[in-house]
């Protein structure tokens, strides 16, 4: 017999409370589903079924009386099934400290639920409209441009809140500050023109956390000599038409937030 797991549903927000805290309250992980997996595609994500409760009485908590839920069952157990079909974020986990997000939801011939799960890796509290520029200072015109053409159409326009490091005058160690931002962003922009290190560098830490990220460079970017470039999907631009790299952004995080 297939083994079997005790899963709790968690919404949005309650996920954001244990990644801000990382306290999680007991009261928010109420057993809502058992869990019985069915395929694993790798190591961190898998197919399963999704088991409800009949009720018999003082027997309702025996194995016998699991059932997979169905179609049909979306009327009671409705609560993922919704968000999901919303487009929002839901989760389950198994213990309040690893979590997995609910990533395909599907009727089988039999009207069998199949839900497919995949495993957050070092999730971290992401605020909605917010993005972080990964970018060099060194250049002037470059500066520019961020402050005329990207912060200004960022804000504006698509009603999201971009800033850089050096938009942050206390007295944190900057790289923590680096940190804390790139971990919060719904998205983070990074410039590759150039041949800096330290862009580099952060853009490491934002993709070992699993951030969205969007590449843009210069046309006529040359080959790094520390980093093979030629593999990311980037938007190239001229900084003598900024619209069409603005146009490029929008549909780029239109197209992240349907797919996420």
């Amino acid at each position: 017999m297939t083994q079997k797991y005790i899963a709790h549903y968690v919404d949005h927000e309650e996920l954001i409370e244990y990644l801000r805290t990382k306290k999680p309250k007991r009261r928010d992980y109420i057993p809502y589903l058992m869990i019985e997996p069915i395929e694993s595609f790798d190591a961190e994500s898998f197919r399963c079924y999704f088991l409800g409760k009949n009720e018999i009485g003082d027997r309702s908590l025996a194995d016998s009386a699991w059932h997979r839920l169905t179609e049909w069952d979306i009327t009671i157990n409705s609560t993922f099934i919704d968000y999901f079909e919303k487009r929002k974020d839901c989760y389950v986990t198994f213990d309040g400290v690893t979590f997995y997000k609910i990533v395909d939801v599907r009727i089988l011939k039999d009207k069998t639920l199949e839900i497919h799960l995949k495993k957050l890796f070092n999730p971290t509290y992401t605020e909605k409209n917010t993005a972080f520029m990964i970018m060099p200072f060194g250049s002037k015109k470059l500066n520019g441009f961020y402050r005329k053409e990207i912060t200004a159409y960022f804000e504006k326009e698509l009603k999201i809140k971009i800033s850089r490091a050096d938009d942050y005058t206390d007295n944190d160690v900057i790289i923590d500050r680096i940190y804390r931002e790139i971990e919060k962003a719904e998205f983070v922009v990074c410039e590759i023109t150039e041949c800096n290190k330290n862009v580099f560098y952060e853009i490491g830490y934002a993709k070992g956390i699993n951030k969205q990220l969007i590449f843009i460079a210069q046309r006529g970017i040359k080959d790094l000599k520390f980093f093979d470039v030629a593999h990311i999907r980037r938007i190239d631009y001229d900084l003598e038409n900024p619209v069409e790299l603005q146009e490029k952004l929008r549909d780029t995080i239109r197209s992240l937030r349907e797919k996420y």
